[in-house]
């Protein structure tokens, strides 16, 4: 009888100390796995470089946007193609790059103006005080209006970068202000080599 009880105390040991090896080699030796998805998608050209959330929609650029110097636009859920000019995604982003007979200041003065312009109200535009992008002085508007019974607003940034213009929209649907997340977006910018 003894015997028997030593036996499976033995054979108890061995079962557990298995489990243990097991569970310990299908974590790498117990550290974490780190198979997470990204949390945010980088976007970077010669000039700068910015995060945006990686669950965000990156819209493709077709030939006719990148005549007119589109770079990137995302946002944070997609709207159907027929939809486009009726409904609007609670935010979205779009830079540009492109040449100009003006400086940048005067450049967002006129985009200014087409802000909004699909909207079903929008009020008059208004400069950004002392605007920043990267820590970089740049040039800002913002108007704010209405569309589809929901507030809606809009910043637009302008910088000089040599002989180019780029210009940065950022757009809040059902909101007074411009969402933490696409401020999330702004402060992420960073400038690469000269900028």
């Amino acid at each position: 009888m003894l015997g028997c009880a030593g036996l499976v105390v033995i054979l108890l040991i061995v079962a557990i100390t298995g489990g243990i090896i097991v569970l310990v080699s299908q974590r790498g030796g117990g550290e974490e796995e780190t198979s997470a998805a990204p949390q945010s998608t980088v976007f970077e050209t010669e000039d700068f470089r910015l995060e945006y959330p990686a669950d965000w929609v990156t819209h493709e650029v077709t030939a006719e946007d990148a005549d007119f110097g589109k770079l990137l636009q995302v946002t944070d859920v997609e709207i159907a193609p027929e939809d486009e000019f009726d409904h609007f995604p609670p935010n979205s982003l779009e830079v540009y790059k492109f040449e100009s007979d003006v400086h940048a200041e005067v450049e967002c003065e006129m985009q200014a103006i087409w802000a909004g312009f699909s909207w079903d109200e929008s009020g008059d535009e208004g400069v950004l005080e002392d605007p920043q992008l990267g820590g970089r002085p740049v040039h800002g508007y913002t108007k704010s209006g209405e569309h589809d019974g929901a507030d809606a607003i809009t910043e637009g940034f302008c910088v000089d970068v040599g002989d180019e213009i780029v210009q940065v929209a950022v757009e809040t649907h059902g909101s007074t202000e411009i969402s933490p997340a696409l401020r999330e977006i702004l402060d992420s910018w960073t400038w690469v080599g000269e900028g």
